[in-house]
């Protein structure tokens, strides 16, 4: 786990929100503090250090002082808060209560108020101890979000959206900002599977798909449903459906040219 260390001090700058037109880009700028971005709406582009990176609705980016933040492409007509204050990073191997992941979700419903009134300190003479409790209140909710069924949610529809190209477990780790053994434990608790064995489950259902619509080689359906060699889909395809690839396409064409059959007649 990588972020900012809550056990640490924490300095707060100021807050505001923005809003981009379409077409619209991240400044280019070398960061002089760290930046708490809450998109609540589009997708926020920019990059960080040469790495492209996307916040969506619902999620919040930690951008670290010091890093090369260029506009790269346009965002997608976001409107977010950003939040600049300074703080000491930090990093672990296993989940700590201590640290506040760089990135994550939140919930804009929940944290609205607080994410008014802290915008509001900009240029107000409020007490610093009023505008601190009402930042501190943010991390706070931060760290505590996002439930776990959310997440899992979320990880659900990314593996739907990318299980052809993810190589390890290390992919939804850093995207997600959580330990592979979060990601494992969450995941599992609400759909009783493994990320990596929902991975196979749809390189599988590819796999049957393409077997039955098209007249790609075998090896060839190996290939574009994500295993890296044919003996790899063979076994696993044999594990899940207990035939053979070609036995299987076989049975489905027979039971059709069965069905044709008898509607013809």
């Amino acid at each position: 786990m990588y972020g900012i260390n809550l056990d640490e001090e924490i300095t707060f700058f100021h807050a505001s929100e923005r809003f981009f037109k379409k077409g619209d880009r991240h400044m280019d700028r070398t960061g002089y503090c760290d930046v708490l971005l809450l998109v609540y709406e589009g997708v926020l582009c920019f990059n960080i250090n040469g790495k492209e990176v996307e916040v969506h609705s619902g999620e919040y980016y930690i951008q670290r002082k010091g890093t090369i933040q260029r506009g790269t492409k346009p965002s997608l007509s976001p409107s977010y808060f950003f939040i600049h204050f300074e703080a000491t990073w930090a990093e672990s191997e296993f989940e700590s209560e201590h640290i506040l992941p760089y990135r994550g979700h939140f919930s804009f419903y929940e944290l609205e108020k607080y994410l008014r009134n802290v915008n509001s300190y900009f240029g107000a003479d409020n007490y610093l101890i009023q505008k601190n409790h009402t930042f501190y209140t943010i991390l706070l909710s931060l760290l505590n979000k996002p439930k776990n069924e959310s997440l899992a949610s979320k990880i659900m529809e990314y593996l739907k959206k990318n299980f052809l190209e993810i190589k390890s477990l290390d992919e939804l780790s850093t995207n997600f900002a959580y330990s592979k053994n979060h990601i494992i434990n969450i995941f599992k608790d609400k759909y009783n599977i493994t990320p990596i064995n929902y991975i196979l489950e749809l390189k599988i259902n590819n796999a049957m798909y393409l077997l039955e619509s098209t007249s790609l080689s075998i090896v060839d359906i190996s290939i574009q449903s994500g295993f890296n060699n044919y003996s790899q889909f063979y076994r696993k395809f044999f594990e899940f459906n207990g035939m053979s690839p070609e036995k299987w396409r076989q049975r489905i064409r027979n039971t059709e040219l069965v069905s044709s059959f008898k509607n013809k007649y």
